[in-house]
């Protein structure tokens, strides 16, 4: 799993098949000290993803919440969507968004 951030942004890319909450905790950590408001996660790169790794969103959503911040995810591949599906928290809880240009209108609100 590669993460990297710019802006209001966490790009995720590669294999996701184990909860990578501690790699991507700085990261988020980090991007709400410049926007307080929310983060937005690119998940456009990820090519794998399983039961386990879509757990990560679990931990973000609990962390995300703590801060009083808001997180959407945005440009979620098929495949990965439909591994999503399958976490009942992640399911029901998780804004998930088309694009990152959406995700920021959304923020925004």
């Amino acid at each position: 799993m590669i993460v990297e951030s710019y802006e209001d942004v966490i790009i995720l890319s590669g294999v996701l098949r184990s909860n990578f909450w501690e790699t991507i905790h700085t990261a988020i950590a980090l991007t709400l000290k410049r926007h307080p408001t929310g983060v937005i996660m690119d998940c456009s790169g990820i090519t794998e993803c399983t039961v386990e790794g879509a757990d990560t969103f679990v931990d973000v959503m609990h962390f995300i919440e703590e801060q009083d911040a808001r997180i959407i995810v945005a440009a979620v591949p098929e495949h990965v969507l439909e591994v999503l599906k399958r976490v009942p928290e992640v399911r029901s809880q998780l804004p998930i968004s088309p694009s990152v240009e959406d995700a920021r209108k959304s923020i925004d609100l």
